[in-house]
């Protein structure tokens, strides 16, 4: 899985302030694929915390990584001008189940 933080320079009210989007389609965030939690210092809390209204950084968590999740990610504080950008860049080798450590090769 991998993280990805967005900062606003005012609080993000944890009943759907922020959204976030890839290659400008909203995230569809139901699916177990992805989670949105909100960070104060080193905690984080997902979906709802006693200190999420005091937060500023946005964190969309995607899980089951695959070649296909990279691209360009965008979070919005809704009614303002205020997002960010984010790229994800996912090389194929790196998602295979495949890879070891080579045998010598004898001669």
């Amino acid at each position: 899985q991998v993280e990805l933080s967005c900062e606003m320079s005012q609080y993000i009210h944890p009943d759907g302030d922020l959204w976030w989007y890839r290659g400008g389609q909203r995230l569809d965030i139901t699916q177990s694929k992805y989670s949105i939690g909100y960070r104060n210092g080193n905690n984080l809390a997902q979906n709802g915390g006693s200190y999420v209204t005091t937060s500023r950084v946005s964190v969309l968590t995607i899980s089951q990584l695959t070649s296909s999740d990279s691209g360009v990610y965008t979070c919005r504080l809704f009614g303002t001008d205020q997002s960010g950008n984010v790229n994800l860049s996912i090389p194929t080798p790196l998602l295979s189940t495949d890879i070891g450590i080579p045998t010598p090769l004898l001669s």
